[in-house]
């Protein structure tokens, strides 16, 4: 066994048996393509282990790590693999009566394999483990209750091994990585049987308590009546012992056929005629048939893929044609020549599709290894491979490393040729109001990227799925990442899955149509632009459904080429690279694109473009010059970018349905890079801390109180790695729920230690770096399985993702593609502007505003200095911004300290590539105790300054040295900074007070103002002022209307000014009201082509209804559509935006200072790593703005 991709292999490189233990012994081995015979003594178990030894030792393979022993009943004990102590062994001894012929046997095995390797580990994986979420209304008999409870009676299932081994394989090879979530498995063979499964969980499954229920076996009878035991009882008075042996060893294929238990011996019979073989045949393919009709209504219709392994399953061509005749209609159509044309030998890795391609099911035929299951489950159970995945995940880290700093710098990474943007001269045609995109994967980056581009020009944006689920995760995720929330979830999909299947089913395909095309058409009517993504139909890649529904809906489409790169599950498993071999990456794709061309071509549809992300070592000019070979424009041709790979905290959340106790601000920027299971005591854990790479997952059982307080009080150490978080296992008397509260998740009653813990946790403070914490009803084997096996998805909160889309599509978005996209939105609006703007009042969402702000932000890089280099939050966010590309961040402090900062908070790969770079860094540090040189030419400049307040010289050395406000305000002053954000650890005043002192007011204002961004979500307004002045007078209050109305402009605002009061128009009087009335006059006195309106209360500032009342019908530009909103005095507009803030749990962005010759902002002491990041980007956006006017002055 080895490590390869971040993946456990196995080869098998010697196998054997030994047969008849206790009589005429034989042993035979296979080792590469020797076989070896000879006769042993084996009188027993510890005998036939100790001849393998002996054999081991020969052939010097004694470098073993573990024993893993195959364990069929492991009752209701066992829901993984276990560790083999006598605490194990009892349970297994305990469950012999649901196992008597097995599980003696593998006792006997495994206290055998004890003595001949007693150094080693010991692990069981159990057959009946795979079905344990079988639920109750299915594994349960209808039999007194006490039979469940006390005696265990219950339907168990078996060949868990062998359809885990079956399940990984079509989730990682059949569906290329897609999750498989309905599959009906069959294992045909002597012993048979079928199980259903939906989203990797067993639903039920054909044998019962025992293998004797569900399918027709070698001698095994299956489903009877069990009045036949009574019956057989009275009338032929057998004892239970041979009626038992009777139905287990002496019925089924056997007695049917009267000739043999082995179906290869009956089909030969049935080939000669006999009447028994060929009967026998037709009641085991019966009882097949009626198992998949069952199953196929417990999937609902949804059946992805009907799966065949065992040796009457992968080698009886008939049976599997007898077994799937005449269910066309169900969505199963078997490809006869496919079927009759398998190989006999196949070789372990074989998987076929036998399907044709109108099959809605895939049918497909996989080789089971049982062996090599228990090998790889128990190899991961023990994660003897740590070392390997130690070295891959350094690797992964210096390509993230690479990445980034690729992005940050603009260089190309070393494994990469440089994907340049497309400048095509290229004419195309105008696409239109929408697109119908397909091949896009779960993590949806290519619609992600296109509807960001087409957002600041289409603000009523639409998304449409014909066929989904209104629990569909892709429909939900960008139907909130958008903010879609105009119209009903329901309108945004056609018909559901399950409705599309049956209507399909029943030849309706027109009428089915018909719905979409009408739910398409209602929806679209009232939006700019709409992107149809296809919805799921239980068959991957049918493109000429596409072009059918895209025609319909009169569409073009754009379609994602693809072949499998995303890295699967954590360690990259079965990432594909193609340095040595780069046609082969283009062939592939150059198949997908044809067929697709074709499938639109014959629809009489239009193939708008194709897009396709490139792995590394495949240059870009040979799939351009492919694309132009089969007929296909390149909308877009994308670098290969890691972050789509990435599996961030909230996902792993998400996807366990798990509660989180700690850290919920943290989940989103928290990445996981591996999977720890926690079991051993405190000094052991930690050591295996200790040694481990940055960013592994830690599952424990939740009643761990000692180890979740040892990891997080290691946290504090240097000397320990952070980890991405802690996953607590086991039930918790309550239920468990994403986003549920800590009451639900520990239980009312239960788990008493961990409520004092979670208790003590969240009193410390802030400096104390805690990761989050979450908590599964799940074992600690299930969910740390389950953890292994994610695949990256998409979610509102996958920040890097939804970036890395954004990114990528500004920049590899072909030119000519981008005009035709765009050509009809523009075309549409009142200005040809880049900037597109309405005339009448356009609400710009959050979402809208936060895409226009980081993208300016992104076009010109402006160099921000953020003092507090010695709070990890300031040095988090500038990890951040950095890795987004966002400004030039320039951190005080020393060094070493702020390295050790970057590490802790994980972001040392973003910042530390960078500042070693040669071609000018976005990142820089500037230490005001070391830099003496630098220090130097700001003195004389400070003390000049303020030498007519009685500042000395020395003073002004002393003032650099130990106020790191002043120090950044100098590089303002020197021309080394464009603005400065500073207040995490100071007050206001500190904050201001140096940049008032020297930077000064801009030329012309009297007065420095503050706002905030208020991010509601019916749109971006403008409070101010909210933090600077107490009780402004008259022409105060003007002077920061209008500053505000030019802050409001200067980001993609049309300013609509409401000066407010506590009465509208001439309703009341007061000195209060006479002043906003005089402010009012002043500032469209002083910027007459602005809007302004005061005295105005706010509701009828903001609500077009109450607006109209209080301006009794009269038309008002302002009234109830106003978004920057000027409060009289600081009383009340501080009280203002906190009580809209928590009211409407909104962002807000502030405060954001004006007036100044340099842009200065002030934080929050309780600031969050969001609210940093996000008062930098607005302070480059104006430094940017101011730079413009400077420009325009001069």
């Amino acid at each position: 066994m080895w490590f390869e991709g971040g993946e456990v292999k196995a080869k098998e490189i010697l196998s054997g048996k030994i047969e008849k233990i206790g009589g005429h012994s034989l042993l035979n081995v296979k080792g590469g393509q020797v076989i070896k015979k000879e006769a042993i003594e084996a009188p027993d178990h510890e005998a036939a282990l100790d001849c393998i030894y002996t054999l081991l030792k020969e052939r010097r393979m004694l470098d073993l790590v573990f024993v893993g022993h195959r364990v069929v009943h492991g009752g209701a004990d066992f829901e993984g693999p276990a560790l083999l102590d006598e605490k194990a062994l009892s349970i297994i001894e305990k469950n012999i009566p649901l196992a008597p012929l097995h599980n003696p046997a593998a006792l006997k095995g495994i206290r055998g394999a004890i003595k001949a390797f007693p150094e080693l580990p010991q692990i069981a994986v159990f057959d009946t483990a795979f079905h344990m979420s079988i639920p109750q209304e299915s594994h349960r008999y209808a039999v007194p209750k006490e039979l469940y409870t006390q005696q265990g009676v219950r339907k168990y299932g078996f060949h868990g091994t062998s359809y885990g081994f079956v399940l990984d394989k079509v989730t990682r090879h059949a569906f290329e990585g897609h999750n498989s979530s309905s599959l009906i498995l069959t294992h045909l063979g002597s012993g048979s049987s079928m199980c259903c499964v939906r989203n990797g969980k067993c639903l039920d499954t054909t044998m019962g308590l025992t293998p004797l229920e569900g399918l027709v076996m070698g001698t095994r009878s299956g489903d009877i009546d069990p009045g036949i035991v009574g019956y057989l009882s009275r009338v032929l008075k057998k004892t239970p012992a041979q009626v038992d042996a009777m139905l287990n060893k002496e019925s089924g294929l056997l007695a049917l056929s009267g000739i043999s238990a082995d179906m290869r011996e009956i089909q030969a019979a049935a080939l000669r005629g006999d009447d028994d073989a060929v009967f026998a045949r037709k009641v085991f393919v019966e009882r097949v048939r009626k198992y998949l009709g069952a199953y196929l209504i417990k999937l609902r219709g949804e059946c992805e893929a009907l799966i065949f392994t065992g040796g009457i399953g992968e080698n009886d061509a008939q049976i599997r044609a007898d077994v799937c005749a005449g269910l066309e209609g169900f969505g199963i159509d078997l490809d006869p020549v496919l079927n009759f044309s398998v190989a006999a030998d196949k070789g372990k890795d074989f998987i076929r599709d036998i399907s044709t391609p109108f099959s809605r099911t895939k049918v497909l035929i996989i080789h089971s290894s049982e062996s090599e299951a228990i090998a790889l489950q128990s190899a991961n159970f023990l994660h003897v491979f740590e070392e390997n995945m130690k070295q891959h995940q350094i690797q992964m880290k210096q390509a993230a490393r690479h990445t980034i700093a690729a992005i940050a710098s603009g260089t190309s990474r070393p494994d990469l040729v440089k994907l340049e943007p497309s400048q095509s001269n290229v004419k195309l045609e105008p696409i239109g109001r929408g697109i119908y995109m397909d091949g896009v994967g779960p993590i949806s980056g290519e619609e992600i990227g296109l509807l960001y581009q087409v957002l600041p020009y289409a603000p009523k944006l639409g998304y449409f799925r014909p066929f989904a689920d209104d629990d569909d995760r892709k429909l939900r995720t960008i139907r909130e990442l958008f903010q879609l929330t105009d119209t009903p979830l329901q309108s945004m999909r056609g018909a559901t899955p399950s409705e599309a299947s049956e209507m399909l089913t029943q030849g309706r395909e027109d009428e089915l149509l018909d719905i979409v095309i009408e739910k398409y058409v209602e929806y679209a009517a009232d939006k700019d632009f709409v992107l149809v993504s296809r919805g799921h139909l239980g068959q991957l890649g049918d493109v000429f459904w596409t072009a059918k529904v895209a025609a319909a809906l009169s569409l073009p489409v754009v379609y994602v080429c693809h072949d499998q790169i995303t890295p699967r599950g954590f360690y990259g498993g079965d990432q594909v690279t193609y340095h040595n071999n780069p046609q082969a990456y283009v062939s592939r794709v150059s198949e997908v694109a044809a067929r697709v061309k074709e499938a639109v071509d014959s629809r009489g549809g239009k193939l708008a473009g194709v897009i396709t992300t490139i792995p590394p070592g495949v240059p870009q000019d040979s799939v351009e010059s492919m694309f132009d070979r089969v007929g296909v424009y390149p909308a877009a041709i994308l670098p290969f970018d890691e972050r789509f790979s990435h599996i961030a905290m909230s996902e792993i959340a998400y996807a366990l349905n798990a509660n989180v106790l700690l850290g919920r601000d943290l989940l989103s920027s928290q990445v996981a890079k591996g999977v720890v299971v926690a079991t051993r005591y405190v000094p052991e854990t930690l050591e295996t801390l200790r040694n481990m790479e940055p960013g592994q997952l830690l599952v424990t059982h939740g009643e761990r109180t000692d180890l979740l307080l040892a990891v997080v009080m290691a946290q504090q150490s240097p000397d320990f790695p952070p980890v991405a978080g802690i996953v607590l296992s086991g039930s918790f008397n309550g239920d468990v729920c994403y986003g549920s509260t800590e009451e639900r998740a520990v239980g009312g009653d239960g788990n008493t230690s961990l409520r004092r813990a979670l208790s003590i946790l969240r009193r410390v403070p802030n400096a104390v770096r805690i990761p989050p914490v979450i908590s599964v009803d799940a074992s600690t084997y299930e969910a740390a399985s389950a953890v292994h096996e994610m695949r990256p998805i998409l979610l509102p909160s996958s920040h890097q993702k939804i970036e890395a889309a954004q990114i990528l599509f500004e920049c590899h978005l072909d030119s000519a593609f981008r005009q035709s996209l765009l050509a009809t939105v523009t075309s549409e609006a009142q200005s040809a502007s880049t900037e597109p703007r309405r005339k009448e009042a356009f609400v710009t969402t959050p979402k809208l505003f936060q895409h226009r702000l980081f993208s300016k932000a992104r076009s010109q890089k402006m160099t921000i200095v953020l003092p507090e280099g010695d709070d990890r939050r300031v040095v988090a966010a500038a990890g951040e911004l950095v890795e987004r590309a966002l400004c030039k961040v320039v951190l005080l402090g020393d060094r070493e300290a702020i390295r050790r900062l970057a590490i802790e908070t994980r972001v040392d790969s973003a910042l530390f590539p960078v500042l070693a770079s040669t071609t000018d860094p976005l990142f820089e540090i500037y230490d005001p105790q070391a830099d003496t040189e630098l220090r130097a030419k700001m003195v004389d400049g400070l003390f000049n300054a303020r030498k007519h307040k009685g500042v000395t010289y020395d003073g002004a050395l002393t003032l650099l040295r130990e106020d790191p406000n002043y120090y950044g305000t100098m590089l303002l002053q020197l021309g080394l900074a464009d603005g400065m954000v500073s207040g995490a650890c100071h007050s206001t005043a500190a904050t201001m007070r140096p940049p008032l002192q020297i930077i000064k007011m801009k030329s012309g204002v009297s007065i420095v103002s503050s706002i905030f961004f208020m991010l509601l979500q019916d749109g971006v307004k403008i409070f101010g002022d909210c933090a600077i002045n107490i009780n402004p007078s008259a022409d105060e209050l003007a002077t920061i209307a209008c500053a505000s109305a030019e802050t409001a402009r200067a980001f993609g605002l049309e300013p609509r000014v409401a000066l407010l009061s506590y009465a509208t128009g001439d309703s009341n009087t007061g000195a209060l009201i006479d002043k906003v009335r005089d402010a009012t006059t002043k500032a469209r006195e002083m910027l007459p082509n602005e809007l302004f309106e005061g005295p105005i209360q706010f509701d009828a500032a903001v609500d077009p209804a109450v607006a109209l009342v209080k301006f009794k019908g009269k038309e008002n530009s302002v009234a109830g559509k106003a978004n920057v909103c000027i409060f009289p005095s600081l009383d009340s507009g501080n009280s203002a935006y906190k009580a809209v803030q928590q009211a409407s749990k909104c962002v807000a962005v502030g405060p954001i200072m004006q007036g100044m010759r340099k842009p200065v902002n002030d934080l929050s002491r309780g600031c969050t790593i969001n609210d940093i990041v996000n008062t930098v980007v607005v302070t480059a956006v104006q430094a940017q703005a101011l730079e413009a006017e400077e420009a325009a002055s001069s």
